[in-house]
């Protein structure tokens, strides 16, 4: 369901791409388990030393360290076959711990490759004799959305509501397959400049925390265990149901969410975390936070305004559904 301009938007069909029973706009428990099986049956990563792989093709520039940490590095590259790709090259060490065979993280990457135009195209994974990861992906050239306002950019509402379309359309690919991201936030927004227009687009990345939503055994979507409250000062723009008092319950990943996205494109426009993390004492106390830091920001108008309380309501069953963000008027004349 890739939207490519306004007229397309204006005219698209109300389909949902996250499960909703006895819902026909939604997929088909059949579609799921079939996205899903082909996803968890799948090979996490391919041997650098198999003679018929496109490993060989690739010059990974190691001179070239566009970013280094604990446990991986990043490094530009090229490939013969792709002359007009900029790539990069993640390298895994093996104390990532990541399974070449097995790691779901992968798996799903390896699925979507260079389907969807809104997510970051991942062109081959494999892995060598000591276990370390090799990742192929498309170059953000703009680097990522957190990097970008800390540099002091300011970004127009109408620029960040495009983005905004671009990672729904993401969330939209992911939900027709069966993956929840489960860690929308600016930092995991790339940004590339279109080659044709000039124009920065946004694309989703890092999906090192999403998990396959479907259940194929039980034909429903999963529940995910909440987090102890006293990690809600580390919330990294995750949901408030995410968290729990006592230690228990669990929370539904699709809405959770759709509250990552309202929440990080209110930090994009507005500058402020939706709430203030270390006054979280419980969940009454964070939404009277919400419903402030919305209601007194310049940067919003009093529509914008009804859009973010929609989006970042700490009820997961009066939050607005996934499908129906973009059919909000404000947003339609944004886009628009």
């Amino acid at each position: 369901m890739q939207l490519s301009n306004s007229t397309e938007m204006q005219t698209k069909k109300n389909d949902m791409p996250y499960y909703q029973p006895n819902n026909p706009k939604s997929p088909s428990a059949e579609e799921l388990n079939e996205k899903c099986k082909q996803i968890e049956q799948s090979i996490s990563a391919a041997e650098t030393l198999k003679g018929d792989n496109n490993f060989l093709n690739y010059i990974i520039r190691k001179e070239q360290v566009l970013f280094s940490g604990i446990y991986s590095q990043i490094f530009a590259c090229h490939n013969h076959q792709e002359p007009d790709s900029t790539l990069i090259c993640r390298m895994f060490q093996t104390n990532a711990n990541i399974d070449p065979l097995n790691d779901v993280f992968l798996k799903i990457l390896r699925f979507i490759g260079r389907k969807s135009q809104n997510i970051v195209g991942t062109y081959d994974i494999f892995y060598d004799q000591t276990r370390r990861i090799y990742l192929f992906q498309e170059l953000a050239n703009r680097g990522n959305v957190l990097e970008y306002l800390k540099a002091g950019t300011f970004v127009e509402p109408t620029q960040a509501i495009k983005w905004a379309f671009s990672i729904w359309e993401a969330m939209d690919f992911l939900g027709s397959i069966g993956v929840a991201h489960r860690s929308i936030r600016p930092k995991h927004i790339m940004l590339k400049t279109n080659p044709l227009s000039g124009t920065m687009i946004a694309k989703l990345g890092s999906f090192r925390d999403s998990i396959i939503y479907w259940n194929r055994e039980t034909g429903s979507v999963v529940t995910v265990k909440k987090s102890p409250w006293s990690e809600i000062k580390f919330a990294n723009f995750q949901a408030p149901e995410s968290f729990s008092k006592d230690d228990g319950g669990a929370f539904d990943p699709i809405s959770a969410d759709v509250w990552s996205f309202g929440a990080t494109f209110f930090y994009i426009i507005a500058r402020l975390y939706p709430f203030d993390l270390y006054k979280a004492n419980d969940i009454p106390t964070v939404e009277q936070e919400i419903h402030h830091r919305i209601n007194s920001s310049g940067a919003l108008k009093p529509e914008a305004k009804k859009w973010f309380m929609d989006l970042l309501n700490v009820d997961p069953n009066k939050r607005i559904r996934f499908d129906d963000i973009v059919n909000d008027p404000w947003f339609r004349s944004e886009i628009n």
